[in-house]
């Protein structure tokens, strides 16, 4: 009695110089070489290594294309933070500029903070929008 089995094998070639020998493995044991680096031996032989192997290149890629997220997920909240800071500066001048602006508009010195009347008057019949909404 006879039985015929087909088998599948993934062929692979000898790449040492002068043995060029064509040999076959399992497409499970070709597809481990591939994915943890592992080696085998041809019929003469010679050691064949799988170095860089798919999974490994995958995980790099992975591992470069996180940091460059994280890098730029940095810089965007760097940037916002620089663009509320501006606004906030921003903010906190016109709110100093309008307060100096009415201190005047009632005839404060903004030196030496005194009372000047003459200046209120002066300032209340030249320039009556001095010191308001509208001038500013």
């Amino acid at each position: 009695m006879s039985t015929t089995v087909f088998v599948t094998l993934e062929h692979i070639e000898c790449g040492v110089e002068g043995c060029g020998v064509i040999f076959g493995i399992s497409p499970a044991a070709h597809a481990a070489m591939k994915e943890r680096g592992r080696h085998v031996w041809c019929p003469n032989g010679h050691e064949i290594w799988y170095s860089d192997n798919e999974l490994k290149r995958a995980r790099d890629e992975l591992a470069r294309e996180k940091h460059r997220r994280e890098q730029a997920q940095a810089e965007a909240e760097w940037q916002r933070q620089r663009v509320e800071n501006r606004d906030r500066s921003i903010i906190a001048i016109r709110g100093h500029h309008t307060r100096l602006k009415k201190r005047v508009a009632h005839g404060v010195c903004p030196c030496c903070q005194r009372t000047f009347q003459n200046l209120a008057r002066h300032m209340k019949s030249q320039h009556k929008t001095y010191g308001t909404e509208e001038s500013a």
